[in-house]
Formats: structure tokens, sequence, C-alpha cells
């Protein structure tokens, strides 16, 4: 973008403005725009947003139309530079929400692994005819104390 803006600088720029009487054009023409290298480094300017104004208002000032070259490379770099950095910005929040969600469940499966064996003591507390599963009654029948600590876990 960079390279585009400073070609189309060049032709339309120093060769517009070249006979201008402004020495102030002059001196921006010489100092800013002599060559693709140089004119691309003032480009950089704006894209920093550094100082920009005092770049290209005299431009403007003395070729209104000039307007059509900068203002397009302000919008399109400035839009294109925040995008970015939001991309980076929102990227690490999606991976750091990731990271948070492989944490928790990691945590849950320890926890649960820590209280299967009490859970486990308890349904073999509860299962009174020793068949291996619970029916509706031996639940309703279980003693208090495993009650309120089977709501515990809920």
């Amino acid at each position: 973008i960079l390279y585009i803006f400073a070609c189309m600088s060049i032709e339309l720029v120093t060769k517009r403005l070249q006979d201008s009487e402004n020495e102030e054009v002059q001196a921006l023409i010489k100092d800013r725009f002599r060559n693709i290298f140089i004119t691309m480094l003032s480009f950089v300017q704006f894209t920093t947003m550094d100082s920009l104004s005092s770049l290209y208002f005299p431009l403007v000032a003395e070729d209104p139309l000039l307007v059509i070259l900068f203002l397009p490379f302000i919008l399109i770099v400035s839009i294109a530079l925040m995008n970015l950095v939001t991309a980076v910005i929102v990227e690490g929040a999606v991976e750091q929400g990731k990271n948070d969600r492989e944490v928790l469940t990691r945590h849950k499966q320890f926890l649960f692994k820590k209280m299967l064996p009490r859970l486990r003591g308890m349904f073999h507390q509860m299962d009174k005819d020793g068949d291996g599963t619970l029916t509706m009654r031996e639940l309703e029948r279980a003693p208090e104390k495993i009650k309120q600590e089977l709501s515990s876990y809920l």
C-alpha cells in the first residue's frame, strides 16, 4: 500500500506542484517527495499519524484535489491498522478463553475423581439387597445423613 501511494504521490504531488510559488510547498516536495523511498517514509508518518497535518495541509491548501490522494490513504491505512490490532487482541482473548475452559474442565474432572469413591460407598450403603442396583425404595429408605450428603453433591 505504501509503495502504491508513494508512486501516485510522486506523479500527483511533484508534477502538479513542482512549479508552485509557495516556498513551504516547494520545501515539502523537495524534502518529502523527492524519490520513492523518501515518499514511502513520508507515508509511514501518515501510518503512525505523526504530525501528518504538517505534511498534507500545505499541499492540500495549494491543490485541493490532493485530498483525493491523502484521505483514502489515511482511511485505508488507519482502518487496516486498527483491524490488525483488534484481531491480535481478540485472538489473544479467544485463546485465553480456551485455556480457561480447559483448566476448568480438568479441575471438574479432578473433583469428580476425588468424590467418586465416596459416592460409590454411599450407593453401596443404600443398596440393602446387594444386587448392584439402587431402587427407588432403597433410595427413599436411605439414612438421612446419606441423603444430605448426596444433596450436597448436587
